[in-house]
């Protein structure tokens, strides 16, 4: 998810890479990745997932398995699964406050604070 601030207060993400260790490795700290990343290189925990489709994204919450992306949709990019997860895992009005805080937060890295004030009454997204 990179470096938002956002996303880092409200879950951590993980990686899971069918590949040998060392090849995981290797490009984790080529890529200089935050993101912890697991080398599953037997392909257990793809079978335990049911992941037939890659990627696929899964959302556990307090250690349950409490989402699963169910199709793999072409063009599906990370703001598509990460409504989908939040509005699961969140509800609606804190999925829409948390995508209007990561919005904000793009718009601040790209143009400055100023860019981030809003005139009052505003539809934020």
């Amino acid at each position: 998810m990179g470096n938002w601030k956002v996303w880092e207060k409200e879950f951590k993400g993980i990686l899971v890479v069918r590949d040998k260790r060392a090849k995981v490795k290797e490009v984790w700290e080529r890529n200089g990745w935050k993101v912890s990343v697991i080398a599953d290189e037997d392909g257990e925990i793809s079978k335990r997932l049911n992941a037939f489709f890659s990627p696929r994204a899964y959302g556990f919450s307090e250690g349950k398995l409490v989402w699963v992306q169910k199709k793999k949709k072409v063009g599906m990019g990370i703001v598509e699964v990460l409504e989908e997860f939040l509005g699961k895992v969140k509800g609606s009005e804190r999925k829409k406050e948390l995508m209007n805080e990561w919005s904000a937060e793009m718009r601040e890295r790209l143009w400055g604070k100023a860019a981030v004030v809003e005139p009052k009454g505003s539809d934020r997204r």
